[in-house]
């Protein structure tokens, strides 16, 4: 019996206040090759890579330990755009 493939985690690449209730992925097809020469492709990647606009997917949300820091003031100038990248 072959294990259970652990839950695949990928960074929302949506805001919240501009993509209000979805959310958007940015996905990177890793594909690599085999010792044997096979071609071998991420599953969940391949997966959401061959996914019709419209469909739907199962998931979850799980919250990130990332915290910005506060704006001090209303007369504060307002912080700069944030881009996170999260590889792997």
């Amino acid at each position: 019996c072959a294990p259970r493939l652990r839950p695949r985690l990928f960074s929302a690449a949506s805001a919240p206040d501009l993509a209000s209730g979805r959310v958007e992925l940015c996905v990177a097809i890793h594909t690599w090759g085999t010792p044997f020469g096979r071609k071998r492709t991420g599953l969940c990647s391949r997966y959401i890579s061959h996914a019709t606009i419209g469909s739907k997917v199962l998931c979850w949300r799980e919250c990130g330990d990332l915290v910005l820091p506060e704006m001090n003031s209303a007369s504060s100038p307002p912080p700069p755009p944030v881009v996170l990248v999260g590889p792997g």
